[in-house]
Formats: C-alpha cells, sequence, structure tokens
C-alpha cells in the first residue's frame, strides 16, 4: 500500500512521546498515525487509532468523520451512522459529513433488510 513502515514506526513513537501533551495535541497525532495505517493497510490498528483521537477530541468533527468513514470500512454501519451524525452536528456546513452519513444510513437499511428477508425465507 502507500505509506512505508518507517512512517508507522515514527506516528507511533509519535504517539508514545505525546502522552505529556494536550488532549487535542494527542488527538491530532492519534489521527495522524490512523491515516498512516490505514494507508498500509492496518485497517484494525487505523480504527483504534481513529477511535483514540475522536475520544481525546470529541469536538473536532474531522475525527468523527475518519472514525464513521473507517467504522463504515470495517462493516459496522450503526457505529459509523453515530459517529458521522455527530460530526454533522458538530460541523454543519460540511457536505462530505452528510455523504458519508448517507452511505453508512444506506449500508445500515441493507444490512437490516438482509437480516428481515433471512427471518422471512426461514419462516
Amino acid at each position: 500500500f502507500g505509506q512505508p513502515q518507517p512512517a508507522v514506526d515514527a506516528f507511533k513513537e509519535a504517539v508514545r512521546l505525546s502522552y505529556s501533551e494536550p488532549p487535542a495535541f494527542q488527538a491530532e497525532v492519534q489521527n495522524a498515525l490512523a491515516l498512516t495505517l490505514a494507508g498500509n493497510g492496518n485497517f484494525d490498528e487505523a480504527l483504534a487509532a481513529y477511535r483514540k483521537a475522536a475520544e481525546l477530541d470529541p469536538a473536532k468533527a474531522a475525527y468523527q468523520n475518519n472514525l464513521g468513514v473507517a467504522l463504515r470500512a470495517a462493516g459496522k454501519p450503526e457505529e459509523a451512522v453515530a459517529a458521522l451524525q455527530t460530526a454533522a452536528t458538530l460541523q454543519p456546513h460540511e457536505i462530505e459529513h452528510y455523504l458519508n452519513l448517507a452511505a453508512s444510513a444506506r449500508d445500515m437499511l441493507s444490512a437490516t433488510l438482509s437480516r428481515s428477508r433471512a427471518k422471512f425465507v426461514a419462516a
């Protein structure tokens, strides 16, 4: 994929060193690590870093959006919708949040319909 392992290692060291910094700075470092991990194909680790960034700075819409996109990619549309609704609330004029929210809501509806269809066929 995109980012070489030395970049991942450098961001992990930056995370380690940032623990004495303000939460907003720690969140920025976590988000940068998450983006690098995702670019390197380490999606589970990236999701954990996105969660940490959103936890450290819950008022930053970009972190909520990134978390929502990662959750959608991980097949967790319900959680994605929650994060993306938060992003849209925090930054109501950002169309990207609404596009991502709509896609995640569509995924959630599709999953619900599939489960309902399976129950109906089984009955």
